[in-house]
């Protein structure tokens, strides 16, 4: 763990990934995370923008390209998405089987088999204390959000006691603390990890965040765990999400009440004036329905968040007897024997 962290150090002081913000312009556009990539795609999409269709393409070109690909990882099999070949750290994890580590590690915690699991994305993040960020281009907290795939995990490079606060804290556990022996502590639902090389694993369904450092700086491992759809409920995630757009709209429209009238009471409507011929129910002066705020407030908002987050965890996973691979493809499928 000691080199992993020493290795992130070193590239982010070469490339001054951490004190530039982002080094590359196409990562995580929902929240600026100040971080640097861990895996790379096969190919860059700027390499093949100049080919149409119909372009003939050298055949000997492409058997080129797939033996300098080969050669760059080894020969070594890779996944869609495999380690940065210009990082020494994503090197390093390469050579230590870190892959098999965490894939492991969560099919023992989710009964979904290790080699169905794959990478969405895998990045170093460095959390750091603003008294301590002479940049200024650093970031000491992240946001409650939800990952875009359903598995996700941190692993801890830092030394613990190098930093204060910090930690990923979960929203369904505000308010709760917890000492577990030897393994981690939760204060007000923040998890911190009592070793370097500790993980989290989690549901990145589940509404998280990066918890405030307060002093020194907190590295880590983050991935994003994509889980074959064959191995979803149908219709759960939808379910869940609609909950959520609920809750957005009720916001939504307690602050559109609030901002068209004083204090929130009502508006006026101009029915008269835009349609002269209406029989709306309602003109002139609309009084505000006290159910409008009453499914803004905060803690009712919070509450129906966390319903549909528990559903969503308790249901989405099929039972392994009932998950099918071919159901992807929506029919029959058909065996043709060889000959």
């Amino acid at each position: 763990v000691a080199k992993c962290h020493e290795l992130a150090q070193e590239y982010a002081r070469d490339t001054k990934c951490w004190e530039g913000g982002k080094m590359d312009g196409t990562q995580h556009s929902n929240y600026n995370t100040v971080d640097f990539p861990l895996i790379a795609e096969f190919y860059e999409e700027e390499e093949y923008e100049d080919y149409d269709d119909d372009d003939d393409i050298d055949s000997s070109v492409a058997e080129d390209s797939i033996h300098d690909f080969m050669d760059s990882i080894d020969g070594q099999p890779i996944q869609a998405k495999d380690f940065a070949a210009d990082n020494p750290l994503a090197l390093y994890l390469q050579e230590i089987k870190f892959n098999d580590r965490i894939y492991r590690k969560l099919e023992d915690a989710f009964g979904v088999p290790a080699d169905v699991l794959e990478y969405e994305d895998l990045f170093c993040v460095q959390y750091i204390a603003k008294e301590d960020d002479t940049s200024g281009m650093g970031m000491d907290s992240l946001d409650l959000h939800r990952d875009g795939t359903l598995f996700s995990f941190t692993v801890l490079l830092s030394d613990p006691d190098s930093f204060d606060g910090g930690g990923t804290v979960f929203d369904c556990m505000r308010g709760m603390d917890v000492k577990a022996e030897d393994k981690f502590l939760m204060k007000d639902g923040a998890v911190t990890p009592l070793h370097a090389g500790d993980c989290v694993l989690h549901s990145g369904k589940m509404l998280h965040g990066g918890q405030t450092v307060t002093k020194g700086s907190r590295v880590i491992v983050v991935g994003f765990v994509i889980v074959p759809e064959w191995c979803y409920r149908p219709g759960v995630l939808t379910e869940a999400c609609k909950a959520w757009g609920r809750v957005d709209v009720a916001d939504k429209m307690a602050k559109r009440h609030t901002m068209k009238s004083k204090g929130g009471d009502g508006y006026l409507l101009h029915n008269k004036r835009w349609l002269s011929g209406s029989n709306a129910a309602y003109n002139g002066y609309l009084p505000t329905s006290p159910s409008v705020f009453a499914r803004a407030d905060a803690e009712v908002q919070r509450l129906a968040r966390l319903r549909a987050e528990a559903n969503l965890l308790r249901d989405i996973l099929l039972p392994e007897d009932e998950r099918d691979p071919t159901s992807i493809f929506g029919g029959e499928i058909t065996l043709i024997e060889p000959w």
